[in-house]
């Protein structure tokens, strides 16, 4: 994974906001010629005011970051998020243009190799010939969708959920089943769309019923 990482930002271009100068990642330590021969690369990157030889001004770096915090945070949860966190944070004017970039690299990478499971996980979802099939291969398809984000792929998501679920129960549509997998994915894609009733509704029942404690 880090290599992956790596090789992703050494091949991405970032320009220096004081000259405009524009390179591969990798060769980022090179650029000097704005800030003489003293300057970091760090402050090149971050658009600091201060040069590394004034000592008047800390640099960017040096203060927390609350924006970057939260698209790496997003990376758990909202992978489309997360990048689109990045790529605002890479137009402005001021931060940890290293870190912002870094998080871009992460987001693109979980996003690609997430693209290459749902490649995977559709055809085997919708070839299924078993109902058993038809569970492991949906709930890890929509996995996948769920940790890309977007409402799109949240949507897609809830569909594989309420269908196995209507299997489950028979094929009565939006009626509880006694697969508690089936369930509790059900029941976190309605967290990740903002349904807080239903994902509620879901966890008391499980919890009161005994099929949940600790596990959620």
């Amino acid at each position: 994974m880090e290599w992956d990482i790596e090789r992703t930002l050494n091949s991405s271009t970032i320009e220096c906001r004081r000259c405009h100068w524009t390179g591969h990642y990798e060769a980022r330590e090179t650029h000097t010629s704005c800030h003489g021969s003293n300057s970091t690369t760090t402050e090149i990157e971050a658009g600091a005011d201060s040069t590394a030889t004034d000592g008047l001004q800390a640099s960017p770096l040096q203060q927390p970051d609350h924006d970057i915090d939260e698209g790496f945070r997003l990376l758990e949860t909202n992978l489309q998020g997360a990048l689109a966190k990045a790529e605002a944070l890479l137009t402005k004017d001021s931060g940890d243009y290293s870190r912002a970039a870094e998080l871009k690299a992460r987001a693109l990478l979980a996003i690609d190799h997430n693209i290459k499971a749902i490649t995977h996980f559709q055809p085997l979802y919708t070839n299924s010939v078993t109902f058993n099939d038809q569970k492991n291969n949906g709930l890890a398809l929509g996995k996948h969708l769920q940790l890309m984000g977007g409402m799109d792929n949240l949507k897609t998501a809830l569909d594989i959920y309420a269908r196995l679920r209507c299997q489950a129960a028979r094929g009565m549509a939006n009626t509880p089943c006694d697969d508690v997998d089936i369930e509790l994915a059900l029941a976190r894609v309605y967290v990740f769309m903002g349904y807080t009733d239903k994902s509620e509704g879901i966890f008391t029942r499980l919890y009161g019923g005994g099929r949940i404690g600790l596990r959620f």
